[in-house]
């Protein structure tokens, strides 16, 4: 189930054993919402930091911002071979934090 996803964040859920914990809640849960309820107590922001820091000591190191918001841009099926400044990358993305993702940014 995990194979598509990356080795670093498969490791680290192996190490947080969250198969166990999963299966855990799961069994002590009759429905959808309880276990999402359950899931997300054990699942909150502090997992996600230790994940964060996991990942930048054993996974890839780090991005440089204006190659992830290219990338986003390929994900979104974008061109990004033309230049696109940095301060249209920021206008981008304050869009994208508003709800407006793509609107500013010039069609090539």
């Amino acid at each position: 189930m995990l194979e598509k996803h990356p080795e670093v964040l498969r490791f680290y859920l192996d190490e947080i054993n969250a198969a166990q914990a999963i299966d855990e809640i799961n069994n002590n849960c009759r429905t959808v919402e309880s276990f999402l309820h359950r899931f997300f107590r054990w699942f909150d922001a502090f997992i996600v930091i230790k994940f964060l820091n996991y990942a930048n000591r054993y996974g890839n190191s780090y991005t440089n911002v204006r190659d992830a918001v290219r990338a986003l841009l390929q994900l979104a099926g974008r061109d990004t071979t033309n230049a696109i400044s940095d301060l249209e990358l920021l206008d981008l993305m304050r869009n994208a934090d508003k709800g407006k993702l793509f609107i500013n940014l010039p069609q090539q």
